[in-house]
């Protein structure tokens, strides 16, 4: 086969010579201008001669190389001509040139070589509690002997102040109605600092009962410092009737965090979801499977970097089950433990003891819900999680938060529910809880560090 060089040594003029030496420059300006080719020649000869052996094609001789005369039929003008525009045609390339895009990706580590399972995040703000005194077991033993003091604000119906809007939070006249038995004084969270705080952790999600809806509401007026956590009938659930309105709010309120107008930078992922009970003769398994569902579609939605973190379950259910601690131990307790108990990050399970039984109980309830049952199901919870969870919070153990004492004498508007007063307080000490954990965990090497 005859060489591309070799045919265009023949008969060639100073244009063929030209555009000979220019031809591989102009082959890379045109692969420039296409992104990746433009670090890729291959003479043109090689590529005709792809098929042929290297013995097939003789080397040029002398005589074949072109030649360029001095008097060329080229005027010195149109040289300089071809030259300059040669010359530009270089600029423009190098200026249009744009290497191909690397797509950028942050990477993740630990600072510590042995780090716990559970992992947390960064944090503007705080910590708030953790190093002042008490550490997060010791703050929930604290809790569980807490008595409201006799001026505690929960002992009266709160009153919002007059002229102001009555979905307005005043964290200013804010005050907890019990002093810590044994621990310094918990920290009142600003929504920004709330908002902070959860952000380092893998979202919150609350499931149980209507009182423990009612916790996750505490979470999210914190949020949205605001009560208009509704989608509907804003008159009738306006302020703190969100609460004393429970029974017909319920069915219009805002229970996920992705709905109502939180005041944090990002999304903080915090939701409620009511626990569905075991019905007559339905098996444990069947109905164990849609919770852990629900459970894992929280934890898909949350965007990678949240990924990185534990996420927060809390757990409350029981009075349904006639205070049965065994079914809510195989049903909500054992199989989040067996489905969770291996990954990394490791979730921090709470389970959120009933509060107080109030005075104003009715009658025909007493003697399912009163004061002697919802005692001895506490009890009962707090030493099958300690038998079935014995690990620390850290290494992603069952805690659970006992409210009981610090709600005993609180008013209640129904003898069941409990009004704005005590849903901050609870939200106020499981962020504190939160901040020393947070603090345990990043001592322990679990902080991830974005680079």
């Amino acid at each position: 086969m005859t060489s591309h060089l070799r045919q265009r040594s023949r008969g060639g003029n100073d244009e063929d010579a030209l555009a000979r030496w220019t031809a591989p420059l102009a082959r890379w300006l045109g692969g420039a201008q296409n992104g990746a080719r433009a670090l890729e020649y291959v003479p043109l000869a090689a590529k005709e001669d792809e098929a042929s052996s290297p013995d097939d094609t003789p080397a040029p001789t002398t005589e074949e190389l072109p030649a360029i005369s001095a008097s060329s039929s080229l005027s010195r003008l149109t040289r300089m001509g071809l030259l300059a525009t040669l010359l530009v045609s270089i600029i423009v390339a190098i200026a249009v040139y744009h290497p191909p895009l690397v797509q950028f990706r942050q990477l993740y580590r630990l600072r510590h070589p042995n780090p716990p399972p559970t992992r947390v995040g960064s944090r503007q703000f705080g910590p708030f509690y953790h190093g002042k005194g008490c550490n997060s077991t010791q703050l929930v033993e604290s809790l569980a002997r807490s008595r409201i003091r006799p001026d505690g604000a929960s002992r009266t119906v709160y009153a919002h102040p007059e002229g102001l809007d009555p979905n307005d939070i005043h964290l200013d006249t804010f005050d907890f109605s019990f002093n810590l038995d044994g621990c310094p004084p918990p920290h009142a969270f600003s929504p920004r600092e709330a908002c902070d705080l959860v952000s380092a952790f893998g979202g919150i999600f609350n499931r149980g009962d209507s009182l423990m809806r009612q916790f996750a509401q505490g979470l999210f007026m914190l949020l949205a410092n605001s009560l208009d956590l509704v989608y509907a009938h804003k008159d009738e659930c306006q302020g703190t009737r969100i609460f004393t309105n429970g029974t017909f709010c319920k069915d219009h309120s805002i229970l996920t965090s992705l709905d109502f107008a939180h005041v944090c930078p990002e999304q903080p992922y915090v939701i409620w979801r009511f626990t569905h009970e075991r019905r007559d003769g339905e098996a444990e398994p069947d109905y164990a499977a849609p919770l852990l569902d629900s459970w894992h579609r929280f934890v898909d939605q949350l965007p990678p970097d949240r990924q990185r973190h534990s996420p927060i379950f809390v757990e409350a259910t029981g009075i349904h089950y006639h205070w049965d601690a065994n079914a809510t131990l195989a049903v909500h307790i054992s199989p989040f433990i067996r489905n969770t108990s291996s990954l990394i990050p490791r979730p921090i399970p709470f389970f959120s003891g009933y509060p107080a039984v109030p005075p104003n109980k009715p009658v025909q309830w007493i003697g399912i819900q009163g004061p002697d049952v919802t005692q001895r199901y506490n009890r009962e919870m707090l030493a099958a999680l300690d038998e079935v969870s014995p690990e620390g919070s850290i290494d992603g153990g069952w805690t659970m938060l006992q409210w009981y004492n610090v709600t005993d004498g609180a008013v209640s508007y129904d003898g069941t529910h409990y009004d704005y007063q005590v849903a901050l307080e609870r939200a106020q000490i499981f962020l504190n809880v939160l901040d020393a954990l947070w603090g345990e965990i990043v001592d322990s090497g679990g902080l991830v560090v974005v680079d």
